[in-house]
């Protein structure tokens, strides 16, 4: 009682001090215990009220006797960076951060015209941090400080603790989705056994118009007619992890129409309401069923049957994998099929995955796509039950080489790093060898010395360096084993068109694979590297129109290929 007098301003009773005997004699009080841990007991019992309460100015806040009594192996040095919700720099002209660790003790510091602060002298611990600011606003923020956490040593004691601090400007709003009963998201994925980012990294979409919405019954293009992205822009966190900014807060709305706005909320790829954005707005605030986020979430079954007699296979390994890192989880790798050959997958956010089996040694793969609330049945899968395929690669002189051999679906006219599933990868030994699974399908296989790829749209080439000619692979074709793949050092080749317009230049290999494409589709010329061998190129339009092949061979460097 003695601890509330003295926060409620009565000066008359008796200090911190001495207002609780302890339960056992010779020990300290609870409050006592506590603040002699801070090394502060004679300076906080004797501090006016208003200290406590945070009115002082903030030289008068500073924890000057704790620092001086601490080692200073014991302190940890604070350094904030301020960042808009994006993630963006954001410089600070003048403010005020308040930190209250949880012993109700605070420390203020005054910032002017800079991007970051540094506290020094801090204890270990939780602290709640809290920014004032013109133009600026932000939503308290708890900081774990010390030892424990992402710590960055920058000397032989001093313990640096780098952390940002979100500060909204005025034209950006917190956009907070729980409950309708204002319970996080977390909770309800936790409930559902599984990690919130798996199910809510990219699950959430905001649209915005300046009407109010009448799209009851009407169909998702016509309802979505009126939105307008022109008045605001949403933001997500940042990171591929990343799905809340702070809890309950899903993301930023940047706006930029003058409210107010109809701002509406998907969620898992389908609608979850509509909000009035009022003007001078900080927060906008939508509240979710959790059943009607279930009902969002996709089903996948299936059944794996013998290639040959059509029986049920039990204990057949099947993987689901995301194409999305995020939504990858534990629970759909690896599951074997029970008695009857069955598999299920639930609670699947939509989207890409690849469906992978495995029998012994046998493969089969697929690409599913799923929306939102879809019950997908696969029906009947055939694997059959075969060993691997032994692979040996060799160098242009005929020795083995240690190399690496990638193989995955076949698929004409594609590039091999638009295939989905992407190709897998596999290391041979100091031999040359490797046996890698035998696929359910027609699927291309190619040795190289780099483990790497570069498969974006600004590269005209996926592979670099030495490498082998894509060779195919055929489960009604049978090939002698060991399959041998022969690297070749590349040639460069230089294929230039006359052909006005934009289009973009192709070359296809013996397999109609594509292996090269121009990142662009206004260039006249690419310069690419190819192992000899029989190639085609062709210009596209970004139509998709192709236009007439023309053969060449590369067997010889520095080539020049012209096509119309």
């Amino acid at each position: 009682m003695g601890w509330l007098w003295i926060a409620n301003g009565d000066q008359n009773q008796p200090t911190a001090a001495a207002v609780e005997p302890s339960a056992v004699p010779g020990e300290p009080t609870r409050h006592a215990a506590h603040l002699e841990r801070l090394g502060a007991l004679d300076e906080r019992a004797q501090r006016p009220v208003g200290a406590r309460l945070g009115v002082e100015p903030a030289a008068a806040l500073e924890r000057q006797p704790m620092a001086a009594q601490r080692p200073a192996r014991d302190l940890v040095t604070l350094h904030a960076r301020f960042v808009r919700p994006d993630g963006s720099k954001q410089n600070v002209t003048a403010g005020r951060i308040a930190l209250r660790d949880e012993f109700d003790v605070l420390r203020e510091v005054e910032v002017r015209q800079t991007e970051g602060v540094r506290v020094t002298g801090l204890a270990p611990g939780r602290y709640a941090v809290h920014f004032e600011g013109p133009e600026l606003h932000h939503r308290e923020q708890y900081l774990e400080l010390g030892r424990a956490a992402a710590a960055d040593r920058s000397g032989a004691a001093e313990v640096v603790c780098v952390e940002r601090l979100m500060l909204w400007p005025a034209n950006w709003v917190a956009v907070v989705v729980e409950t309708v009963d204002g319970r996080p998201l977390a909770e309800v994925a936790e409930r559902w056994g599984h990690d919130p980012a798996a199910l809510f990294v990219g699950a959430f979409e905001l649209r915005a118009r300046l009407e109010p919405p009448r799209e009851a019954g009407a169909p998702r293009a016509a309802a979505r007619a009126a939105d307008d992205p022109t008045l605001a822009r949403f933001h997500l966190p940042r990171g591929y992890r990343s799905w809340e900014l702070q809890q309950h807060c899903v993301g930023s709305l940047e706006v930029i129409h003058p409210p107010p706005l109809w701002i509406g909320l998907d969620v898992l790829g389908a609608p979850a309401g509509w909000e009035l954005l009022q003007p001078g707005a900080t927060e906008l605030r939508f509240r979710v069923e959790p059943a009607a986020l279930e009902q969002r979430l996709a089903r996948v079954c299936l059944r794996i049957v013998d290639a040959d007699s059509s029986a049920p296979v039990d204990r057949a390994r099947v993987t689901l994998r995301a194409d999305r890192t995020a939504h990858r989880r534990t629970d759909l790798t690896d599951r074997e099929s029970n008695r009857d050959g069955r598999v299920v997958f639930a609670d699947l956010v939509p989207g890409r995955y690849e469906l992978t089996v495995t029998r012994g040694e046998s493969q089969l793969q697929q690409s599913i796509e799923l929306a939102a609330s879809e019950q997908r049945d696969l029906g009947d899968l055939a694997v059959g039950e075969a060993v691997g395929v032994e692979v040996l690669v060799l160098a242009a002189d005929g020795r083995p080489v240690i190399a690496y051999v990638e193989i995955g679906a076949y698929e004409q006219h594609r590039r091999s790093g638009e295939l989905f599933p992407r190709l897998l990868q596999h290391r041979t030994d100091a031999r040359g060898r490797v046996r890698v699974p035998r696929p359910g399908q027609r699927a291309i296989v190619r040795a190289t010395r780099e483990s790497g790829r570069s498969d974006g749209v600004g590269s005209a080439q996926e592979l670099g360096g030495s490498r082998s000619p894509n060779v195919l692979l055929d489960p009604a074709a049978p090939q002698q084993e060991p399959l041998r793949l022969e690297l070749h050092d590349p040639l460069a080749v230089e294929i230039t068109t006359r052909r006005a317009g934009g289009a973009c230049i192709e070359v296809l290999d013996a397999l109609d694979v594509v292996v090269a494409r121009s990142a662009r589709f206004d260039v006249h010329e690419i310069e690419v590297e190819l192992v000899p061998g029989h190639y085609r190129a062709r210009c596209v339009t970004p139509n998709g129109a192709r236009g007439s092949e023309w053969p060449f061979v590369v067997d010889r460097a520095r080539q020049c290929v012209a096509i119309d």
